[in-house]
């Protein structure tokens, strides 16, 4: 009878290690076998909670006409994991945790070659386009640019389908491409943050308060990226403004008043960082400065660059936006947040203005991101294809 118990428990644990290794090997923790998507069915997530003991909990939805389907699992954080996209070729790629979070530079060297862009807003297909018939990644969604510099100027958040695998993408390059990805906090960035979620696709919605229990979507977005989630923990490291060479990106614009402040850009970065769980009317009164930052002259938020906006302030003079250059040392200031027909450039050539309306089929050719090459300024769409000189 025991020499009986012994061989069947042998052959338990032989199964287990042939089913194990078929379904489960060292690239990923998650389950090899493909997830069906149906045409009426759209996938979500994954969201990652951190918990204790080096593991994390791994929630995905599938949502249809009548039902919100909850998928989780516990895993060791050390494996990667997949994130399916929702689109029509069912795209997927693998991740891996990284092992610290860690805030960057505010500052870097002179760069050769960059790649600019900005307000992705949830766009999967126009992000993935964008980058891999650019050179920046490969077809495995792998960093494939080198030495070059890729620089996302806020806004992957909302609106979009998939905002939640283009977060994922940004984080797993970032993991490949470390000081040489530059991700700045965007308005909607911060408006995910602290608990907005009216901007968030109206599937999404539906996913996090089925995952959370919650009732309101506020609630649900905050807790789901909150500190103890791992996307909310690598959002929380961003910095506001940084400096390349002699390029100043930020994600909204520099107003006059923000220089009058005299605030350097860590001070600026360090502010945003502190509150960008808070809803600016929430911000202490004691604390102007914050404030101010928060406001709709901060960097996050001001338009002036670019346009009046409504009876708040004029478009910037020429004198007053020279001042500013001056004032940070640099040559030119890339910008997203207000909309443009195309990528293109303004006082003088020394503003670049980033954001525009970017579709969500792949290889668009209305598509656009800017490829910096030495001295030249190339606006180039998703077939990889170069539209115009700018500069």
């Amino acid at each position: 009878m025991k020499r009986y118990f012994k061989l069947s428990l042998l052959i338990t644990l032989v199964l287990v290690t042939v089913i194990s290794f078929y379904f489960f090997d060292e690239e990923t923790c998650v389950s090899n076998q493909e997830i069906v998507i149906n045409d009426n069915e759209h996938v979500d997530g994954p969201f990652v909670i951190n918990n204790v003991n080096n593991e994390i909990e791994y929630i995905t939805t599938i949502t249809n006409e009548n039902d919100i389907s909850v998928q989780r699992s516990i895993l060791n954080r050390s494996k990667p994991f997949i994130c399916r996209v929702d689109n029509k070729d069912n795209d997927s790629f693998s991740v891996k945790l990284m092992d610290t979070l860690k805030v960057h530079a505010s500052r870097y060297p002179e760069v050769k070659k960059l790649f600019v862009i900005s307000d992705l807003h949830g766009s999967f297909n126009s992000m993935a386009s964008l980058l891999m018939n650019n050179g920046v990644m490969d077809k495995d969604y792998n960093w494939s640019f080198g030495d070059g510099h890729l620089v996302m100027i806020g806004d992957i958040t909302d609106r979009g389908v998939n905002t939640i695998p283009c977060l994922w993408l940004f984080y797993h390059l970032e993991k490949q491409a470390q000081d040489k990805l530059h991700y700045l906090f965007g308005n909607h960035e911060l408006m995910t943050l602290y608990g907005r979620a009216s901007y968030l696709h109206e599937k999404t919605q539906k996913s996090i308060v089925e995952i959370t229990g919650d009732k309101s979507a506020n609630k649900a977005i905050k807790t789901l990226f909150s500190k103890e989630s791992e996307l909310g923990s690598w959002l929380r490291k961003r910095n506001t403004i940084e400096i390349i060479g002699d390029m100043l990106f930020v994600h909204a614009g520099i107003s006059e008043r923000l220089v009058n402040s005299k605030l350097n850009i860590d001070q600026i970065n360090e502010t945003v960082r502190k509150y960008a769980d808070v809803r600016s009317r929430d911000i202490p009164k004691t604390d102007t400065i914050a404030r101010m930052i928060f406001g709709k002259e901060g960097p996050i938020w001001y338009r002036g660059l670019v346009m009046d906006y409504k009876d708040y302030y004029k478009k910037m003079s020429q004198d007053s936006f020279s001042s500013i250059i001056e004032h940070f040392g640099v040559n030119r200031i890339f910008i997203g947040h207000t909309e443009v027909d195309n990528i293109s450039n303004d006082y003088n050539g020394h503003l670049i203005r980033v954001n525009v309306s970017q579709p969500s089929e792949k290889n668009s050719s209305k598509a656009q991101g800017l490829l910096i090459d030495g001295d030249d300024y190339y606006r180039v769409n998703g077939k990889g294809e170069v539209l115009k000189r700018i500069n």
